[in-house]
């Protein structure tokens, strides 16, 4: 079985262009929960966030830079990515088309 495919999300603009960095995380954190939320939070640095989901093992990765702004979203599909894609919708992002590195690549 093969790793599953990641996927960049961005807005048009770039995430240095991006004005509501703080907006989007908060929506982004407002429906991830562990326990009878779902998500298993992992935390393996400062600037980086990822939430696994328990039911299909999908995550969504958020890296932030020291400021908090983010440098980069990323999720590997399923529940995760179903997850993610109406708040992305909400805030003008895009998934990208071409595959992502692995979080572990970067």
């Amino acid at each position: 079985m093969s790793a599953p495919a990641w996927r960049d999300w961005a807005p048009a603009q770039g995430w240095d262009a991006f004005a509501a960095h703080r907006a989007l995380s908060d929506a982004l954190w407002a429906g991830l929960g562990e326990g009878e939320g779902g998500w298993h939070y992992l935390n393996p640095t400062r600037e980086l966030s990822i939430w696994e989901c328990e039911a299909d093992g999908s995550a969504l990765l958020i890296e932030y830079l020291d400021d908090e702004r983010i440098a980069r979203l990323q999720c590997d599909g399923g529940r995760a990515q179903a997850y993610l894609a109406p708040v992305a919708a909400a805030f003008g992002l895009r998934r990208g088309d071409s595959l992502a590195d692995s979080p572990a690549a970067g």
